[in-house]
């Protein structure tokens, strides 16, 4: 199974890698940033690789049973996706494109740590996969983010070098996740290995022209082969000679790979995790033009039309990165009833008049939700709101409404028949983004109802309420033109948002100061895909 590894293993190792890919590896998160020290509700360790990893004690507590992580305290992931973060070393002024985002733990970690100037294009080819990007991004609080579906040619075609440092955990074997029964045997299949080494050139290939002279590229892979890694590396710097310089950065010698400068790997029987792999490399030089059809490449084959396919290693129809899956995601996303962001239903092709109606009530609905300290823009049936860098950025690179295709940017109000509502993502903004017109503080027994998915009535639900003047619990809010009622409020918990509630039927009198107030009922606005499980933090909550 590994004859070509030997080159980076002992053979005294060899039993203990066989036997280690065949377990679950430990489970771990990563604790945010910019929530200083966060208490977190399980004994854990921390990971040496990251400032902010941190490995269960216990393997029997899964992390997504606990209130911390519907609050988003912290983030699922294993221990060795934590690496690439480390390495990239994002500055708050970083413009970033993660090439294959979803589900989103890489991109989450770049918006905490980008600043109000800095710019995350998080890019996912499959339609399928973005509620959970989706979701994952707006936990983080910011709106700093765009989400966009190209390919990586398209991406090339769009934004050309304007990013100075490309996150690229490309699609692999997978040979790391044969431990979590996501993966068989098969994933060591030579086969196997020289297809997905195949389909890994050419998104490299597009990738890279992501990037400005100056910029660093993060690659990675969740599997052990050489083909999938080094030689990856060793194509890209014979392919551009002198155009490549490898990052060998300080205080990550230890995870340094023998074949190749610039590159680390981590292995499931001397790290206790999945394993991994990860290159950093910075390009000094201008890059040709994109074109050259790489045939040579094993596996690969370039169909009539152009475009680049690739023999599936189990002898299955060909595959132009997702293209297939592309189309059955689309499938799935529209029975699901979500429309794509330029759809012509969403009202890309209204009259000017209708624009400017629902224009008008998106911003009534605004004022009644709280205070918005953000760029906004009304397009496509959407409230657009940006952190000042993100709009800036918009503004120089995706100018008309072609240039923005593909791209869903994070705060929509997305229309629901003829009623606007508000995207989950704005109740998570932290301040000062956002203010609420009225957050409701809930008791830890009714915070765990709300987080899987249950609507809140009846006595002691709000253990406070507050709006944004501190003192009062009236339901009103400023809009100029003097007060009005509020049906909408975020629920809290231990001062972090879960996400809105809005009242059944009509607005209670002015008397009325609470959830709980005559027997009032709240509905619950968690959007489906962001519902826990039964929280009980052993053996519940959603899988990583």
């Amino acid at each position: 199974m590994i004859d070509r590894l030997e080159s980076l293993l002992a053979g005294s190792e060899i039993p203990d890698f066989n036997a280690a890919i065949r377990l679950f590896s430990p489970r771990a998160v990563r604790v945010r940033e910019d929530r200083g020290n966060v208490t977190l509700p399980f004994e854990w360790e921390t990971v040496p690789w990251s400032k902010v990893g941190r490995r269960l004690v216990d393997s029997k507590v899964r992390p997504g049973g606990y209130l911390h992580y519907a609050a988003a305290d912290y983030y699922i992931q294993d221990p060795a996706s934590l690496l690439p973060i480390e390495l990239a070393q994002v500055q708050p002024d970083d413009r970033v494109c993660d090439v294959c985002a979803a589900p989103g733990g890489k991109s989450t970690a770049i918006a905490e740590r980008l600043g109000r100037g800095g710019v995350l294009i998080a890019n996912e080819v499959i339609r399928s996969r973005f509620d959970v990007l989706r979701y994952s991004l707006a936990r983080t609080g910011r709106a700093n983010y765009a989400i966009s579906n190209d390919d990586p040619a398209a991406l090339e075609s769009k934004f050309g070098s304007a990013f100075n440092k490309v996150v690229l955990d490309v699609p692999c074997s997978g040979q790391t996740l044969l431990g979590r029964a996501k993966h068989d045997e098969n994933a060591f299949a030579s086969t196997q290995v020289a297809y997905c080494a195949a389909r890994a050139q050419r998104i490299l290939d597009h990738s890279i022209r992501l990037l400005e002279v100056g910029g660093m590229l993060i690659f990675s892979t969740c599997t052990f082969s050489i083909e999938e890694n080094e030689s990856q590396i060793e194509w890209l710097m014979q392919e551009y000679p002198g155009l490549w310089e490898p990052q060998n950065v300080p205080g990550f010698e230890a995870w340094q790979s023998p074949i190749h400068s610039g590159c680390y790997r981590l292995w499931p029987h001397r790290d206790r995790c999945a394993g991994g792999f990860v290159a950093m490399l910075k390009l000094i030089g201008e890059l040709p033009e994109s074109g050259r059809a790489m045939s040579s490449t094993p596996g690969m084959s370039v169909s009539d039309s152009g475009e680049m396919e690739f023999r599936s290693a189990r002898g299955g129809s060909s595959d132009s990165f997702g293209r297939e899956r592309r189309k059955r995601g689309d499938r799935e996303y529209s029975r699901r009833g979500l429309v794509s962001s330029t759809s012509k239903r969403d009202g890309e092709h209204k009259s000017n008049k209708l624009q400017r109606e629902e224009w008008q009530k998106a911003k009534d609905l605004l004022g009644e939700l709280g205070n918005l300290c953000l760029d906004t823009e009304h397009r496509d049936g959407q409230v657009l709101m940006m952190e000042e860098g993100l709009a800036n950025w918009i503004a120089v690179h995706m100018e008309g409404g072609e240039g923005r295709r593909g791209v869903s940017l994070p705060l929509g109000m997305l229309t629901v028949g003829k009623h606007w509502e508000p995207s989950h993502a704005l109740a998570m903004l932290q301040l000062p983004l956002f203010r609420p017109a009225q957050s409701f503080v809930l008791a830890e027994e009714f915070a765990g109802l709300y987080a899987e998915g249950n609507s809140l009535s009846g006595a002691g639900v709000v253990a406070e309420m507050r709006t944004p003047s501190g003192g009062s619990t009236a339901n009103c809010v400023g809009d100029g033109n003097g007060l009005h009622r509020s049906n909408w409020g975020v629920a809290c918990w231990e001062g972090r948002a879960l996400g809105w509630l809005k009242r059944a039927g009509a607005a209670r009198p002015q008397r009325d100061t609470g959830l709980s107030d005559h027997g009032g009922r709240w509905n619950n606005h968690l959007p489906i895909w962001a519902r826990l499980k039964n929280l009980a933090g052993s053996d519940a909550g959603p899988l990583e």
